[in-house]
């Protein structure tokens, strides 16, 4: 490029650069869409009970999320692990903040922000939602704000014998932000596996040993 004027070097290298988002941004378009559709589960071979992790399609551009992992662990141990804002940094994959916005005094419920990151170039989500809790068993997730329009959610704690707890998840969800549906199912195909093994590291962490 040498000899051109400076206005139009940097036309050109504008131009290059906005060619070059478009290539990523629809190749990311054309392989998350070929996965549209496909039902995602897989079984951990290093886990004494069943793993499962399923993403779907919904009605109305929803994503249906279903989730289930084995836990060496009791429901007492994982019930303070999923409570722990705090530990949710280093079990959902680029979670930025988790903050108590408020809660009750005798702990039946809380009401939480979380900020998710996408990746470069999408922009952060941002989810506000109440938990409603039934001690040892059951969280149930209900959207109070932000940035998706639909959250409806429920975590479930099954002892399968004293020293191992199912732990199984259900959600629907819908983002009100700009960004194609498929973008959503596939963070949550690709971060959903991650969610049940971390928090299932974690747990079993923290058991007595």
């Amino acid at each position: 490029m040498r000899g051109l004027p400076k206005s139009r070097l940097f036309t050109l290298t504008t131009l290059l650069f906005i060619n070059f988002l478009y290539f990523l941004t629809t190749t990311a378009l054309a392989a998350s869409n070929v996965q549209a559709n496909i039902e995602t589960r897989g079984v951990d071979e290093n886990s004494p009970g069943n793993f499962i992790s399923e993403i779907r399609k919904g009605e109305a551009g929803h994503t249906l999320v279903f989730g289930q992992i084995d836990i060496e662990a009791s429901p007492v141990i994982i019930w303070s692990v999923m409570q722990d804002c705090k530990a949710q940094l280093h079990i959902i994959p680029d979670l930025k903040s988790c903050l108590i916005l408020e809660s009750a005094e005798d702990g039946a419920w809380d009401r939480r922000e979380q900020k998710l990151s996408l990746g470069f170039p999408l922009p952060n989500v941002r989810s506000e939602f109440r938990s409603d809790y039934t001690p040892y068993e059951r969280i149930k997730i209900t959207r109070t704000g932000g940035d998706l329009s639909v959250l409806e959610g429920e975590w479930t704690l099954t002892p399968q014998t004293q020293n191992i707890t199912r732990i199984s998840y259900q959600a629907k969800m819908k983002s009100k932000l700009p960004v194609p549906t498929r973008f959503i199912r596939g963070a949550a195909r690709k971060d959903m596996p991650l969610i049940l093994k971390n928090l299932k590291r974690e747990a079993e962490s923290r058991m007595p040993r």
